[in-house]
This record gives structure tokens, sequence and C-alpha cells, in this order.
């Protein structure tokens, strides 16, 4: 039978309106995917609005502020502070969970689930026990189903009412001469009415011998307040002290029950006619490999020439050598691999002196630190 040109016209435009009708539903989405059912969920649980939805007709949690400032907080008990929780929008409420970055400051809201224009009381409990220190600045996170913020975040600020103080807190040396003797004190006074006693004040790293501490008991004509004591905390920078930005952290140890050590720092830049291209020297040596120069080096570079003095590496894993830098007025120290030692992790030091223009030796210490391996 002959088929005329014109049933095949027919059959092919029914066919490309047949496609573009379900290509057109496709894109609608199938049975599972209708109108008022969400397309995703938070792993916390909140769902946000479906498209075809009226925006508003969702929950809104309201805490109006970002930040809350306890105050100033007693120090023997727990302090509970309360702030409204609202819902200004037009459906439920749920807070899901109430995280922090700190047990010492929790928050809890009551109740957990919000009726639309109802308010709540969120209350945010401060353990001063478990802060050490007289500030306390941490993190709340309200995990809930409020679509605009299903995580709020609030900081909450305290101030702790202090049992001792120390004046300054940051003992400030500003620019000191390498190798020139400088001292900074500061006052420890016990302010509340728990007796307090100086038991030591000590480096953060207890192997730091740039900078050095004393302290003494004030004599009681002294002390601001009578009856409670004051100790006078002398930091001094040592020779040692490396050449540049100089900050360092210690800590006082103390009869405080509820702050026995407390941080403190010094700042210090010491000035000097020469610098080192690395605070430390760091090395990696293959035992299975042979050794044609030095692991390690340091580079000194002055403004005038430079004569470097007993360079030495404690133990006695190296061999030091000297040797002139690249440029002119630099001294390159090199540390050389001593016969076959063992594998393993190194920790030493390397101490040198670099000749002042009046003869003067300045020292300086450098951490060397690296390992050695056995890696055939």
């Amino acid at each position: 039978m002959r088929i005329r040109p014109a049933y095949v016209v027919i059959v092919v435009v029914a066919a490309i309106g047949a496609f573009v009708l379900y290509a057109a539903l496709s894109s609608r989405g199938g049975p599972d995917q209708g109108l008022g059912t969400p397309s995703s969920q938070s792993s916390g649980g909140a769902m946000l609005p479906p498209v075809d939805v009226n925006q508003d007709l969702v929950p809104v949690l309201d805490i109006g502020m970002d930040t809350f400032d306890a105050g100033l907080l007693p120090n023997d008990k727990i302090t509970t502070k309360t702030i409204p929780v609202k819902n200004t929008g037009r459906k439920k409420l749920v807070i899901r969970q109430i995280t922090t970055t700190c047990a010492c400051t929790t928050g809890k809201i009551t109740p957990m689930e919000i009726m639309p224009g109802a308010t709540a009381t969120m209350e945010i409990t401060i353990e001063p026990d478990r802060i050490l220190g007289f500030y306390s600045e941490k993190l709340l996170t309200i995990l809930s189903n409020a679509p605009a913020s299903p995580m709020k975040e609030l900081v909450v600020k305290a101030h702790i009412e202090p049992e001792f103080e120390v004046e300054p807190e940051v003992l400030e040396f500003g620019e000191v001469p390498k190798g020139a003797p400088a001292q900074r004190q500061a006052v420890l006074r016990q302010v509340g009415e728990e007796p307090i006693e100086l038991l030591g004040v000590e480096p953060i790293d207890k192997k730091d011998k740039s900078c050095s501490f004393t302290f003494a008991k004030r004599p009681e004509a002294e002390w601001r307040t009578p009856g409670k004591p004051e100790y006078l905390i002398t930091a001094a920078l040592e020779p040692i002290a490396p050449i540049g930005k100089y900050s360092k952290s210690f800590v006082i140890e103390t009869t405080c029950r509820r702050v026995g050590r407390y941080r403190l720092q010094l700042d210090a830049t010491v000035t000097g006619f020469y610098e080192l291209n690395e605070k430390e020297i760091a090395f990696t040596w293959n035992r299975a490999r042979p050794l044609d120069g030095p692991v390690g080096a340091l580079l000194v570079a002055a403004d005038r020439p430079v004569e470097i003095v007993d360079a030495r590496v404690s133990g006695e894993l190296f061999i030091v050598k000297t040797a002139p830098g690249p440029r002119p007025n630099t001294v390159a120290i090199e540390l050389y691999i001593n016969g076959a030692p063992d594998a393993g992790r190194r920790d030493e030091e390397l101490t040198f002196a670099v000749k002042g223009e009046d003869g003067a030796l300045l020292p300086n210490v450098v951490p060397v630190r690296g390992t050695i391996i056995d890696a055939k």
C-alpha cells in the first residue's frame, strides 16, 4: 500500500508535540514532588519552606541580640541570667538543641515549643569555677526549625569578680639592645576576701632561658589595702634573648582556689646590628644515603663585618663549621653529621656568639630539631 506524504507529516508533527508535552510535565516533578512537599531538610531538622508556599507562614526566632553581656558575676556561686525568646512567625517554633563552646556557659529554653506570637524564656547559666580567669566570652548556638536562622549564635560575655589582680598583665619592654640588661615589674595584689599567696612564677616553656623571673612579698606598709598582701614580680630579659620581635607567656602559681595558675605576657623588640635568617634549624637525614654537605645551616647577616665565635651544638651529633655567606657582611653556620648516629628524633641547641664593635660577645641560642631515618 502506498503511504501518502501528508500522512508522514502528520505523524511527525504528532510525535514532536508528544515529546514537548512530556518534557513540560517532567519539569514539574513526579508524584513525590507535589505542592507543599519540601525538597530538602537540614541535618538539624530545620525544614526550608517550599517555594510555592507563602514565605510568611514559617516560624521566626527572635532573641533581639547577637551578644549578651552578663556583667560582673560573683566568683563563688553559679549565676543564671534570663532573656526572652520570641516566635514572631506564623508557625510553631521548635527549639531542638542549644550547644556551647564551653561547659562553663550553658543555655536552656522553656518551653522548647513556642507558638506564633508567644514568648519563652532562655536561661543562661555561668559557672565561675569552670572559668580559669576573670573574663569569659563563649558562644551558644540555638538549633531550631526557623528557616531564616536554624543555627542562631549568641555570644555570652561575663566578668568574674576577681580574687586578685596583676598590674600590668603585659610587661612592655619596648626596644632593648641585644645583650643589654632589662627588667620590668608587675604587682600582684589580693582584692577579694580569700587569702592569696604567690607560690611561683615560670615561663610556659620551662626549657626557655631567654627570660627569668623572681618575686617577693612587699612590705605591709606598701599594701594598697590593709590586710590584703601584695607581691612584686620582676621579669628580666637574658642576654640570649633573640633579636627581633620577642613575646613570651609566663604563669604565676597562687593559692587561689579557683585560679591556681594565671597566664601573663611580656613583649619586647630586641635590636642589634645583625639578624638571623631562621629562628630554628630543622633537618631530616636518611642514613641510607651518602651525605655530601651540611644537613642544616644558619645565615648571620650584619650591617658591618661580622665575626662568629665559639659556634657549637649540644651533644655530639653535629660538627659545626663557619663559612663566608653569599653576600658581604654575612656568615653561614653549617651543621654536618658526626659519624653514623642512630635513627630517631633529635632536639639540640646551637650556641654561638657574635663579636660586637667594642669586643663584647653577644650570645645566641638557636634550636636544632630534626629526624634521622633509615629508609633504604
